[in-house]
């Protein structure tokens, strides 16, 4: 036989590949910031995935007409600022963990501590309802070990231990 390319498609091969550049750029910024600027960043990221998550609310209830971004349809799920229901669905799975390292972070006061720890239970189960209200069996299944992890990541960051134990 003849030469036969890498790929099926090797422009589309291209695209791929130059479309990793922004989030490889990303990941080379993310590793030389300190612990303290990741602190820093940790609620802004927070808050941009909670954005998200807001506006998927309002794109299931239909307020202020349909809020979609993308000529690709939706099918009236909750898509939030994405493209599709899947990667939503990840990335409210992801906001789990990042809330339960919040939640572990230092707040200064007894009262303050307990505040976002509230907040951040709170958000938790605002993010469970939408991941099943995206209908997607991906952010089920990233869901659930990250809500799990998202415990985890509080107890070691924060020192308290959570017990499960029936009182006997």
């Amino acid at each position: 036989g003849g030469w036969r390319p890498l790929t099926m498609v090797p422009a589309g091969t291209l695209n791929a590949l130059f479309s990793m550049v922004v989030p490889f750029a990303v990941l080379i910024v993310g590793v030389q910031l300190s612990a303290t600027e990741l602190q820093r960043l940790l609620p802004v990221v927070i808050g941009l995935v909670v954005l998200s998550a807001l506006l998927a609310v309002l794109q299931l209830l239909g307020i202020m007409g349909p809020i979609f971004y993308y000529g690709v349809k939706n099918d009236g799920h909750a898509v939030g600022l994405l493209v599709n229901r899947n990667h939503h669905a990840v990335l409210l799975s992801c906001l789990l963990m990042l809330l339960g390292l919040f939640a572990g972070g230092e707040a200064g006061t007894r009262g303050a501590a307990r505040s976002r720890v509230a907040a951040c239970l709170a958000i938790g189960l605002l993010v469970l309802s939408l991941i099943l209200l995206t209908g997607s069996r991906g952010g089920l299944l990233f869901g659930i070990p990250s809500a799990v992890m998202a415990v985890v990541l509080f107890q070691l960051r924060s020192g308290v231990y959570l017990s499960f134990k029936g009182q006997a």
